[in-house]
């Protein structure tokens, strides 16, 4: 049997949600039956040549459709020359509908629109972008179900937010974010390593992963900390991530005389050991799809701290709180409770029943991809 052809667009060097979704789909999907092959615009991505040894091809393109269309239509058109089956569009906000229709005219047989965030900020913002937003809202007020023949999201909210009432609810088809679970789930004999190899074998870890972006947040979050560690003393804040507002966070850590006390941790391709090392998740986001961080540190098993923000079906356990951006004192009052101690439990049979593990989605991915072989 033919492999089906799946064109993923597009993937990121930053490794953010999207980008993570893709490259786990494409590392546990059935490769005797599927090929993938990946769109981006950055110019190095880390894991381009593992791709690429894997037999897939990596197209770069050289500019976004508001940059300069007539050069990206060239450049789409000529790709999807090569003939795919399913072209998987993964977005977090509308810019146009121009992949999708140069797709549909192409004769792409599976044109899957694919909702990933519910809110809009560019990357480099320090704050929301609202000439952003009334962009998303002008696309957003001509779609119909006529755009793509697939219309998913990763939660009730970022189809909401995605699609509006533009298209019926019975048409949105949710797609769970899924992780390993066994890899994340709670290993006391890794938490013990990974805490020494850090020299923080005797702190109270308070940990976030996310990359230094407006929407995560982590002005707050070191507010938060600063005031957590006045009233106890072998707190410590674990960042991983990058990003271009890494810089400004680092200045704010100076400035309250804090750089001994927050590690920062550049982007890992597997965070997993660091979930381990934490005693508390604190993730005080903006907006949220459906954080694959949140599913990994509560597979992981520690106390989660999330905005109020983030939908309610991040609650995947009875060890997450949503709290408000309004109140700072309710955080620090909740990070200070959890470090008096408690049971650390390993969730990932929770998480799995569930419906987040990888191995039980990919296969549901799998049929949708094989009906665009019909």
């Amino acid at each position: 049997m033919r492999k089906i052809k799946v064109l993923q667009f597009s993937v990121a060097a930053s490794k953010g949600g999207q980008t993570l979704y893709v490259l786990n789909s494409w590392k546990y999907i059935d490769k005797t039956k599927f090929q993938f092959d990946f769109i981006t615009f950055d110019s190095e991505p880390d894991f381009e040549q593992q791709l690429i040894d894997e037999g897939c091809k990596v197209y770069h393109m050289s500019c976004y459709p508001e940059e300069n269309m007539e050069q990206f239509i060239k450049e789409f058109d000529a790709i999807l020359d090569r003939h795919y089956d399913v072209i998987h569009i993964q977005t977090s906000f509308w810019k146009d509908t121009i992949v999708e229709q140069r797709a549909m005219l192409k004769g792409v047989k599976k044109v899957i629109i694919h909702s990933h965030n519910t809110g809009c900020a560019r990357a480099w913002i320090k704050g929301p972008n609202e000439e952003a937003l009334q962009r998303h809202l002008e696309v957003q007020a001509r779609l119909n179900d006529k755009t793509a023949t697939d219309f998913w999201a990763c939660s009730a909210e970022a189809a909401k937010w995605l699609y509006g009432d533009k298209i019926k609810s019975d048409q949105i088809k949710i797609m769970k974010n899924a992780i390993d679970t066994e890899h994340f789930s709670y290993k006391p004999n890794l938490r013990a390593q990974v805490r020494k190899e850090l020299g923080i074998e005797d702190s109270f870890v308070v940990g976030h992963v996310g990359r230094f972006v407006y929407q995560k947040n982590h002005k707050f979050l070191v507010e938060v900390y600063n005031e957590v560690q006045k009233k106890c003393s072998d707190a410590v804040l674990l960042l991983i991530g990058r990003g271009d507002l890494r810089d400004d966070i680092e200045k704010q850590v100076k400035n309250l005389g804090l750089n001994t006390k927050v590690y920062f941790i550049d982007f890992q391709n597997d965070v997993s050991k660091y979930y381990q090392a934490m005693d508390v998740f604190a993730f005080p986001s903006f907006f949220e799809g459906f954080p694959f961080t949140l599913v990994e540190a509560q597979t992981a098993g520690l106390p989660c701290l999330c905005s109020n923000r983030i939908s309610e079906e991040i609650l995947l356990t009875d060890n997450i709180q949503q709290l408000s951006l309004d109140d700072i004192d309710v955080w620090v009052d909740k990070i200070l409770g959890l470090s008096q101690g408690y049971e650390r439990k390993d969730y990932s049979k929770l998480i799995s029943d569930a419906g987040h593990d990888i191995r039980k989605q990919v296969k549901e991915l799998e049929k949708e991809y094989m009906n665009a072989n019909l």
